[in-house]
């Protein structure tokens, strides 16, 4: 079956990538409506250039499913990377993914030549594809951009971040074990691990939504290192408070809605609950 591609890295699912992906959605008629992406930003894989994540593989895909597409990850090898972006057109989207039809952003990129989506439209003439290229989306004066929204996040800023997801950021992940201190405090908590690859927000307390199972509960999530009981291990540690369910071992995604204080080292334990205490009674009101 002829396909509708919709291209570029998606990371994010922001509202830019959300309008090339809905544009390739509507123009699939009678087609299949894929979002192309790779398994590694190909910066990664050819500067060896850090990267920040938003999204895992997982995450990108679910996002691009509930807005009607099928996510296709490619293995961002140097091998595929080193196409020219004719032969890129050619081989990978006209032959493999059988495209009549690609939607891309104004900025978009792609081949060993590095080629742009004025050249996309001009190759696509030659095969006889239908290519849209959409306009720059732009909030308070500036692009819509995943750098842009990773800059907001490393500075706690959720709230402006959320503006250009068009949700709060989030992370799903499976319940790891923790030690059970919050347990015995009567702040019980669900620990997950952030792998090291995503881009970080800072140390400290977030109001949060916590989805699982078809629920959705209100939270109050710290990330850090618990610097009060000597812990040394990064992870996001949540108190979804009325909920006493165990959820070792099932996934779930935690919304960050609003930065409420940073991390902090307290005298005592005692201290440290009372501060949750208060901290927990801030979320909810935050969440109303």
């Amino acid at each position: 079956m002829k396909t509708t591609v919709a291209l570029g890295f998606f990371d994010g699912v922001h509202l830019a990538h959300q309008k090339i992906i809905r544009t390739a959605v509507e123009q699939a008629v009678g087609m299949r409506a894929l979002a192309l992406t790779f398994d590694r930003a190909p910066a990664e894989v050819l500067f060896n250039a850090p990267v920040a994540y938003m999204t895992s593989k997982n995450e990108r895909e679910r996002l691009i499913a509930s807005m009607g597409a099928e996510c296709v990850s490619l293995s961002a090898s140097p091998e595929l990377l080193k196409m020219s972006g004719e032969a890129f057109v050619k081989e990978i989207l006209i032959e493999k993914l059988q495209a009549a039809a690609l939607v891309c952003g104004y900025n978009y990129s792609f081949g060993s030549d590095l080629l742009g989506a004025g050249d996309l439209k001009t190759i696509g003439d030659s095969f006889g594809l239908s290519v849209t290229v959409l306009p720059e989306e732009s909030c308070g004066g500036e692009s819509i951009s995943s750098s842009r929204i990773r800059t907001l996040l490393e500075k706690g800023e959720t709230q402006a971040a959320a503006e250009l997801l068009g949700r709060p950021y989030s992370i799903t992940k499976v319940v790891e074990q923790g030690k059970h201190l919050g347990r015995t405090m009567g702040f019980p908590t669900i620990n997950l691990y952030p792998e090291p690859w995503r881009v970080q927000l800072p140390r400290g307390v977030y109001a949060t939504w916590v989805e699982f199972g078809g629920k959705r509960l209100k939270g109050v999530t710290n990330i850090g290192i618990n610097p009060t009981v000597g812990d040394k291990n990064m992870r996001v540690e949540t108190h979804i408070p009325h909920f006493s369910g165990n959820l070792y071992g099932e996934e779930v995604t935690v919304y960050f809605v609003r930065f409420l204080r940073p991390e902090q080292k307290f005298s005592s334990v005692d201290e440290l609950f009372s501060q949750i205490a208060a901290d927990t009674a801030e979320a909810q009101r935050v969440l109303c």
